[in-house]
């Protein structure tokens, strides 16, 4: 019999699967407001996951534990601040209890993620794949990340859209505006300091 390797790597489809989005903070909070199944009141909270179960055609909003959606999730996007209890979140006790074959994202912050441990998962074939917008290091990348065929690397691009990038400069000239006349616009919302 003959057999035919593929050229690349195919990916694998989620329908099926479980997908679990961690987000936490003010990412959490803001990502609320955007979602209709998010109730106000829950986006208070400190930490809450979303996902699609099995067999569900809606989201499914609950607390859980990290290591339960560990065990569970087919696929994880991470959404957090980087905060001292989010510092490597996911490292080499949280990657062995992933599912065999799980995918990971990261969108958040790069030390969310230990890369170093990331790279053993995705090495071994325990972790199936990952997607990066975010590093460690940034502006560095872990070289052996330069290097697997399982691994989608973006240059911290999630905010890359014309809608964004509109919203982000009207943003920017409200508060420019409040911090110039606020006895006429009230305070900045947004200042970095």
């Amino acid at each position: 019999s003959r057999c035919c390797v593929l050229p690349y790597r195919v990916g694998r489809h989620l329908t099926h699967g479980s997908f679990y989005t961690l987000l936490c903070g003010v990412i959490m909070s803001h990502r609320a407001l955007m979602c209709p199944f998010f109730s106000r009141a829950d986006s208070l909270s400190l930490c809450k996951l979303f996902g699609r179960c099995r067999g569900s055609a809606r989201p499914k909003c609950s607390y859980r534990a990290l290591d339960d959606l560990l065990h569970e999730a087919d696929a994880i996007s991470l959404h957090c601040p980087l905060t001292a209890e989010t510092e490597y979140l996911i490292n080499r006790e949280q990657f062995a209890q992933m599912k065999r074959g799980a995918v990971l994202v990261n969108t958040s912050r790069g030390k969310v993620v230990c890369e170093e441990e990331l790279v053993r998962a995705l090495e071994s074939g325990h972790l199936f794949g990952a997607g990066l917008d975010v590093f460690e290091n940034e502006p560095s990348v872990h070289p052996r990340l330069l290097e697997l065929p399982n691994v989608t690397l973006l240059p911290h691009i999630g905010s890359a859209t014309v809608e964004a990038r509109a919203a982000m400069a009207v943003t920017a000239l409200s508060d420019l505006r409040a911090v110039l006349r606020p006895d006429l616009y009230g305070e900045a919302k947004h200042l970095v300091c």
